[in-house]
């Protein structure tokens, strides 16, 4: 048993039998490391990683591999959704020394934190043009005691473009923003929907901000774009068809196979696209999978508490995928001999021994109705009766492990997306969850003013990082436009104090990753968009509306230099969200103040929330002493407001 036994993390605890020696990362593990002047090995994973695990039984749970750790290193081991913080810095670093980056990644460090070689996954032996994991250790090793004048270098150089930040600018011409679209346009796969080639991520902010440009122009171009994305990934291996939800990736440029892990941020902001675009378009394909992500999450990453699981794994029985693929065999004893054969149409189900077929849309059920001369409605049945019958028996298969684990910026986006679904598909049960959901984090992870960044265990732990504090902000401001109680807004008020207090840059503007006074090799200020949009960007938005609802200037003041921040160019793909706020600063957001009377119901929100410009917000002033009869309605943009309406068709027409 090394180090890690009572650590909360999963990915820790399954690394505490291991004969390496690890460490959490921790001061005593790198004071130990200058004591015996030996490097750092930092491993950084997470529990649904696939190659993660495969690293593990191949080279960490080897008694060679391990002497040859233990021996000449000081080990680290780092889970990537518990320190978010330290995967973003030696990410970034993986890609200055190597040119790649993911997980697991494998990082050597001096005793002072500072990187000086990296990579990814390391065979046990010699294969795909790689030396085995024990060749590169022991070379590392060497190369650190005998060259040390050119680590010193290494180290130098790494620190100095870790340190890089932007030069303080102007806020971009609002030219950037039209241009912007044209470039996603142009990198669009017009056979394939999405963006570039494989690996195909979907990419959902951009989405989002090709939706909010849509939304304001009604160009043909964009819905396209759009239709074919959300169709395609929707048919794809990408998509789990039987159970809904999405996969982390797809591996090719059809979305066919998928890497198989589940991640929650990742259904979080799928689910807020396919409710955008249904709201658009009306197309009942994208409600339909909306519903279908709402039910699997509902079903398999809710805890009985409120708040929403983390991730679910890729592998089971040490196999990525096992779970979710079918062979023929298994299809025809399943199934009656029609609905075998027309799931295999449907499906593309061929004879491939014991490998497994992925579950994509081949054959849509009119294309099945055509070639087997029957209603389309009796292939529809037909289909819908085997998916029942194939999850049923899937459920009977072992799991993928299930991360229980609460991470609050996580949480964040699913509560958004739920509070969304209510907006769009006036689902009650959507806003009650996400309100339970809601009202777990605001009494378990703020304690003494301070926001924690997970939850396991029945404990918080691990102070909040920006996403943690800025995403539940963007939670609580939909929580006050659809409960109407003035708590939420309040308590976003003072979570973003907190953020600017512990957060922000003073001198140059916009928002550190980690608390000020945190002691790491680099400061990170991150503007990128990953899988979820960057905290920097959702901070600009987010003090535009709090200004915008409060009329408090500092907040617009903060939110422009945050937008003054960015560097040049702006690459679309990985800057949406800095998009979205740019466009909501030049625009800038519609309040609709409420002011209750008599005869206010509840299908007054539905149909504001019904209006198609992502640009709105929901406020209500105060009652007055006497309920007035009849509710009033007030528009509100840049510092004006309009005379009193009386009617939400008022509203539309003025907007």
């Amino acid at each position: 048993m090394n180090n890690l036994s009572k650590e909360k993390s999963p990915y820790l605890k399954e690394a505490a039998h291991q004969p390496v020696n690890w460490h959490p990362w921790c001061d005593e593990a790198f004071q130990e490391a200058k004591k015996q002047n030996k490097p750092i090995l930092l491993d950084i994973g997470a529990s649904w990683c696939h190659w993660c695990h495969v690293i593990d039984r191949e080279s960490y749970e080897d008694k060679k591999t391990a002497e040859i750790i233990n021996k000449n290193f000081i080990a680290i081991k780092v889970d990537r959704d518990e320190r978010p913080d330290l995967d973003k810095i030696y990410q970034e670093a993986a890609q200055i020394l190597s040119g790649t980056g993911g997980w697991p990644l494998t990082v050597f460090l001096t005793p002072e934190e500072i990187p000086f070689y990296a990579g990814t996954y390391f065979p046990p032996v010699e294969r795909y043009g790689m030396p085995s994991f024990k060749t590169v250790l022991e070379s590392i090793s060497r190369y650190y005691h005998s060259s040390r004048q050119d680590v010193n270098s290494i180290t130098k150089k790494i620190l100095t473009a870790l340190s890089e930040q932007a030069s303080h600018r102007k806020i971009p011409e609002r030219e950037i923003i039209n241009h912007s679209v044209l470039q996603l346009l142009n990198n669009i796969d017009i056979v394939n929907g999405g963006f570039g080639t494989s690996p195909k991520f979907p990419n959902s902010g951009a989405l989002l901000f090709l939706l909010d440009m849509y939304a304001e122009t009604n160009d043909k171009d964009i819905i396209d774009a759009i239709t074919l994305t959300l169709t395609r990934m929707s048919q794809g291996g990408f998509y789990d068809q039987l159970a809904g939800g999405f996969h982390r990736y797809s591996t090719d440029e059809e979305w066919k196979v998928p890497h198989f892990e589940k991640m929650l941020e990742d259904n979080a902001m799928l689910l807020e696209v396919y409710l955008h675009a249904y709201k658009l378009t009306k197309n009942s394909l994208f409600k339909k999978i909306a519903e279908e992500i709402l039910q699997y999450i509902s079903r398999e990453m809710l805890d009985e508490n409120g708040f929403f699981y983390s991730s679910q794994d890729a592998d089971t029985n040490h196999e990525e995928g096992e779970h979710y693929t079918w062979t023929k065999q298994e299809i025809k004893k399943i199934l009656d001999e029609k609905e075998a054969k027309i799931i295999s149409l449907h499906y593309g189900i061929s004879e491939t021994g014991e490998i497994g077929n992925v579950l994509y849309v081949k054959s849509t059920p009119k294309e099945i109705a055509e070639y087997l001369r029957m209603p389309e409605k009796e292939v529809f049945s037909e289909i819908e009766s085997a998916k029942q019958k194939l999850l049923i028996e899937r459920q009977k298969r072992e799991k993928p492990f299930l991360d229980k684990t609460l991470y609050t910026n996580w949480n964040a986006l699913m509560i958004n997306s739920f509070f969304t679904a209510y907006k769009i598909l006036h689902q009650k049960e959507c806003k009650e969850t996400a309100l339970k959901a809601l009202e777990f984090i605001l009494q378990n992870l703020i304690k003494n003013e301070t926001l924690y960044h997970m939850h396991s265990e029945s404990e918080a732990q691990i102070d909040g990082f920006l996403d943690d504090y800025q995403f539940l902000i963007s939670a609580l401001i939909s929580a006050f436009e659809i409960a109407s109680e003035k708590k939420y807004l309040d308590t976003a008020l003072s979570l973003m104090d907190s953020a600017i207090k512990k957060f922000e840059d003073k001198l140059h503007g916009g928002f550190f990753y980690a608390e000020k006074n945190s002691h790491l090799i680099k400061k990170d200020k991150p503007f990128i968009d990953t899988s979820t949009p960057s905290g920097n960007s959702i901070s600009a938005i987010n003090l535009i509306k709090l200004s915008a609802l409060t009329e408090n200037i500092s907040y617009m003041e903060k939110a422009e230099k945050t937008l003054m921040n960015i560097q040049s160019p702006i690459e679309p793909l990985y800057y949406a969200a800095y998009l979205r706020a740019l466009n909501l600063y030049y625009n800038q957001p519609i309040v609709i103040k409420i002011q209750k009377g008599e005869n206010f119901q509840e299908s007054f929100l539905k149909e504001i929330f019904s209006i198609k410009n992502s640009r709105i917000i929901i406020s209500y002033l105060e009652e007055e002493s006497k309920q007035l009869a009849e509710t009033r309605f007030f528009i509100c943009t840049k510092g004006t407001c309009s005379k009193p309406i009386n009617s939400v068709e008022e509203i539309i027409k003025h907007i």
